[in-house]
């Protein structure tokens, strides 16, 4: 084997074996404990009853194996009717809920309204525009969308949220389809992304997570045909893409990583050399991207750009204790931005070496550190709702009075039946997955790998960076498709056994 065959192979088992250790470790939190958010963002560890997750696994187990064995296929008319469903529940919810928006999509959304009004305040020193620079892009999309929708914009951009989704989904089908040329995985898998309840809330939240989820899946999406038939112009569109994701959240950077990986990993598999020239054009779009939104924003504000507080700050948040669960979100970035006056090397110094003061914490106390970033994880990534209902929480102050908003109470009875729901779906989907990785292990090529790549990315990234639930949801989906294709593939092994078992019975 030539050496470049042999350091794919070599990349391609690191990856596998990596992820298949996380899902291994979510799979078994899964099925052993779960997590409840509570008002305030607190979060409940409580016991699971492991017993009813391996029987909902067996029965999943059967009902695959006998469709399998009877080559029973989805229709594609059902799809649509499930769509059409979807479509209604999700216009339903945003007309009846009527949700205003709360905590820092408030304030964008608010900025970007004073804006069209040539009320500039929040760029002043120490308001918010001036601590989040980052925001910038999301500000600056409700900006111009604002001028067309007027009044009620948010209800507006909730329901391109909707569409947003249901293009999501419709790229991971088609993603799906090129890299398992399989109609029954493609089918149902979308068909397994519209019964993923969770994210069905996250069309209220106007926050940038469900358009980045929609242009990164587009520019994975890109980047595989390109793969495929190495036409150009795919290169093209994903570089397009892929950075409207991050303006709308930066932590699509990831994307872009995984993105760059994949082609990395096309040169020394086909040695496709000129995919160093698109890895070179893709993130100098990205740094042209990045450098002239503040130009934008400053031509319409008249307002010097600030750097904001450092980012940085959120690695050493994510490595302290506080209020919430361990690393969630906890003020420390802004107060101490605003302890040194807003200067940013400063704070950058003082950040800096807090993380220094954190890493040494747990490198003198191992025992502290696994269980600070076990608390960690499991509070983002065990938590089967992940956060839906709480995106959808009433506040006084500035939240709707509609009577529909009480099933997201956690009292309510449709509340508890959606949370017992998910937390059997989130143990079918990681068992699942878990499937697909084992029985595929040695045969799996590096395109089927770019859900696992972006999966392991978000892993490791929100393990050292700010915690929550609704950072982790957007990478938690990529494992439906994985997981599908992991129990047909059971399926079909089962089904070849009995086959066999039934020939030689027959012999006898």
């Amino acid at each position: 084997m030539e050496l470049n065959k042999k350091l794919e192979k070599f990349i391609l088992y690191s990856i596998e074996i990596i992820f298949i250790l996380i899902i291994t470790f979510l799979t078994i939190e899964s099925i052993f404990k779960t997590c409840l958010i509570l008002p305030g963002e607190i979060t409940n560890y409580l016991n699971d009853n492991p017993i009813i997750h391996i029987i909902t696994i067996l029965i999943t187990i059967s009902i695959f194996t006998i469709l399998n064995n009877k080559k029973i296929k989805v229709s594609k008319k059902l799809v649509y009717i499930f769509i059409g469903i979807w479509l209604f529940i999700s216009f339903f919810w945003i007309f009846m809920a009527d949700l205003y928006p709360r905590e820092d999509q408030r304030f964008v959304y608010e900025i970007a309204e004073h804006m069209r009004k040539g009320n500039f305040e929040s760029f002043e020193r120490g308001k918010y525009a001036f601590v989040n620079p980052h925001q910038s892009g999301l500000i600056l999309y409700e900006y111009f969308l604002g001028f067309i929708f007027q009044d009620k914009n948010y209800i507006a951009l909730q329901l391109i949220n909707v569409i947003a989704l249901l293009v999501s989904f419709i790229c991971i089908y088609k993603i799906t389809k090129i890299i398992f040329k399989n109609n029954n995985t493609s089918v149902l898998s979308i068909l397994g992304l519209l019964l993923f309840i969770p994210i069905w809330f996250y069309i209220t939240f106007i926050y940038g997570n469900i358009l980045g989820l929609m242009f990164s899946m587009i520019a994975t999406l890109f980047i595989l045909k390109y793969l495929y038939n190495r036409n150009l112009k795919y290169v093209i569109l994903s570089t397009i893409t892929i950075n409207l994701a991050i303006i709308f959240k930066s932590n699509y950077l990831i994307s872009l990583i995984a993105i760059i990986c994949i082609l990395l990993v096309d040169i020394i598999s086909n040695k496709k050399w000129k995919n160093f020239i698109w890895i070179f054009i893709m993130l100098f779009i990205y740094f042209i991207i990045h450098s002239t939104i503040p130009i934008i924003m400053h031509n319409i504000t008249g307002k010097e750009q600030s750097l904001g507080a450092p980012m940085i700050g959120y690695i050493e948040m994510g490595l302290q204790e506080g209020k919430r669960e361990p690393g969630w979100y906890n003020r420390y970035n802004k107060v101490v931005y605003k302890e040194n006056d807003y200067d940013y090397e400063n704070t950058k110094r003082i950040i800096k070496n807090d993380i220094s003061n954190s890493l040494n914490t747990f490198k003198n106390n191992p025992k502290y550190a696994c269980e600070f970033f076990y608390r960690k994880a499991v509070s983002q990534w065990n938590n089967p709702t992940f956060q839906a209902f709480w995106i959808n929480w009433h506040e006084r102050k500035n939240g709707s009075k509609s009577p529909i908003l009480k099933i997201t109470c956690i009292n309510n009875p449709i509340n508890k039946g959606i949370s017992i729901y998910m937390n059997i779906v989130q143990t079918l989907i990681l068992f699942g997955t878990l499937l697909f990785m084992i029985i595929n292990f040695k045969n799996t090529n590096y395109t089927q790998l770019v859900f696992a790549i972006i999966f392991i990315g978000g892993f490791m990234f929100h393990i050292i960076w700010e915690a929550k639930c609704q950072y982790t949801l957007t990478y938690f989906v990529l494992l439906i498709p994985y997981s599908i294709k992991g129990y047909i593939n059971l399926a079909n092994i089962l089904n070849r056994k009995m086959k066999t078992k039934k020939e030689l019975k027959n012999n006898i």
